[in-house]
């Protein structure tokens, strides 16, 4: 499967080329480099250049694409972030998105933008983690899908806390904890998966559902 990098790129390429080298780069790969279209300078270009040149130097059939953003006009920014992440997705591409560099309301953009995504694509579209300053280490950052949070039942509450308490059950567990069907809580399963609240393996004959976890953030907005 493809993957496009979408990077919020300020005046190092030790942001593009981090997440690059931890997570690979294949044939038919894209690289988007979001820049803020008011302020370029020439550090920021030849950061750019660099980017390419090491690219086209290590990896065949990778396209590194410069997309300007409007981000002094922050409504524009996202609308504008969103149309490329969407055009990216729409393809049956993986989206994956580094927040490490760049100016702050470019990141900030590119994140509403991610979030406003979230609830349609799902796990299509995750983050790198993001690297700390002086080099002091990352931290991960879960794609929390907020915007699906109103869309919750009671069911899926019960079932989502019932996980976060034991840390993993298979279906059979869950069916008894929440009192449906197999079935019923099998589609649950899915749904909750497909927006990143849970995952979902295989252990020989068995499903083991288990929550990811952010959750535990996710039902703090309920209380």
């Amino acid at each position: 499967m493809a993957t496009t990098y979408v990077i919020t790129f300020g005046w190092t390429e030790s942001a593009v080329l981090s997440p690059v080298v931890k997570h690979g780069l294949e044939e038919g790969d894209n690289i988007f480099l979001l820049i803020p279209l008011e302020f370029e300078d020439e550090k920021s270009k030849r950061s750019i250049n660099n980017v390419k040149s090491f690219i086209k130097a290590h990896v065949r059939g990778v396209n590194v694409k410069e997309q300007r953003v409007p981000i002094t006009n922050f409504a524009t920014a996202v609308k504008r972030i969103a149309s490329i992440l969407r055009t990216e997705l729409e393809k049956e591409r993986d989206v994956l998105v580094n927040l490490s560099g760049g100016m702050r309301a470019l990141i900030l953009e590119t994140f509403i933008a991610c979030m406003l995504l979230r609830g349609r694509f799902g796990t299509k579209i995750s983050f790198t983690d993001v690297e700390l300053e002086g080099g002091q280490g990352s931290v991960r950052v879960p794609a929390i899908p907020f915007l699906f949070m109103d869309l919750l039942s009671k069911d899926d509450l019960a079932l989502l806390e019932f996980l976060v308490k034991r840390g993993k059950a298979s279906l059979a567990e869950l069916e008894i904890a929440v009192r449906k069907s197999r079935s019923t809580v099998y589609r649950k399963a899915l749904k909750l998966e497909k927006v990143g609240f849970l995952r979902i393996k295989r252990d020989r004959k068995k499903l083991i559902i288990s929550p990811e976890p952010h959750v535990t953030v996710l039902l703090s907005y309920y209380r």
